[in-house]
């Protein structure tokens, strides 16, 4: 993400650029999104964030969905919104007693020098809150129409990298605390239920976590200095197609149709991308037909 000039990278980038650097170049470089989809997991998320961040905020429970809704033009009705609020109303004293909470939606930046095309790493904390003993309490909302075992089993492990993330960058930024807790909170929406899994963070798990994030960007930072002198819009640059690592048409993956043509050799790049952009209705961008 830039911001101001800085080329900030995130977690999800370094993720994406990780699992598949097909996805990445579609969506973080080349920025091809596909369109919002009210349905999506990503967009239920994103409305129960911003009910919750609302609400967090002084915002009333009660009215906190009315607001998402008349904000986003959302059914007054969305069963799955209503329910996760409805569970979150109630869940609420029981998941805030005994912290202060310091921020929410609180954007976090460390810069990190050495790299040829990064700034540094940030990040988008949920909640940011110290308990009564005085740790920094870091905390992230994952909304989804999946019980906590389905969800655990599934994504687990990849939330509690998440999170050793956002507890690194807090320690970077100088954040409240000195011992930090994470703590996960899973909305079901499905069930309207709130489940929390709290671990904490210690010393040396930090201290990992510095280390694999620089490697990780270090990796990112190559491709993008690769990247750096291709021009704008010219797709057919064999930079690009050199960078596309062998992958597999993921279930779930927002460019897999792409991906399969690219794989059977039906398009090349700048045929994937001009269909993506007709697709998400961004016809302004400049693509090599």
């Amino acid at each position: 993400m830039a911001d101001g000039g800085a080329r900030w990278a995130s977690n999800s980038e370094l993720s994406a650029h990780g699992e598949c650097r097909f996805r990445w170049l579609m969506q973080y470089h080349l920025e091809l999104r596909r369109p919002p989809n009210s349905a999506s997991a990503a967009e239920l998320g994103s409305d129960i964030h911003e009910c919750v961040a609302h609400a967090l905020q002084g915002g009333d429970w009660e009215d906190a969905h009315a607001w998402i809704a008349e904000r986003r033009g959302l059914l007054p009705d969305d069963a799955d919104v209503a329910r996760a609020m409805r569970g979150w109303q109630t869940a609420a004293g029981r998941l805030y007693s005994g912290l202060s909470v310091v921020g929410v939606e609180v954007r976090i930046t460390a810069r990190l020098p050495g790299f040829g095309q990064i700034d540094g790493l940030a990040g988008v904390l949920d909640v940011l809150a110290v308990d009564g003993a005085g740790r920094r309490v870091v905390i992230d909302h994952k909304t989804t129409r999946q019980t906590i075992g389905q969800w655990s089993s599934q994504w687990g492990m990849q939330a509690g990298w998440q999170l050793r993330v956002y507890d690194w960058l807090a320690e970077q930024a100088g954040g409240a605390g000195g011992a930090s807790i994470a703590r996960i909170d899973h909305i079901d929406a499905r069930r309207g239920e709130v489940s929390s899994t709290v671990a904490a963070i210690a010393e040396n798990a930090r201290l990992a976590a510095g280390r694999i994030l620089a490697d990780r960007l270090e990796m990112l930072d190559a491709d993008l200095c690769r990247l750096a002198g291709v021009a704008a819009g010219d797709l057919d640059d064999p930079a690009l197609g050199a960078l596309m690592s062998p992958s597999r048409a993921c279930s779930g993956c927002d460019y897999r149709d792409l991906c399969k043509k690219r794989l059977r050799h039906e398009a090349g790049l700048a045929q994937l991308a001009a269909e993506q952009l007709v697709r998400v209705g961004r016809l302004d961008h400049q693509t090599k037909a």
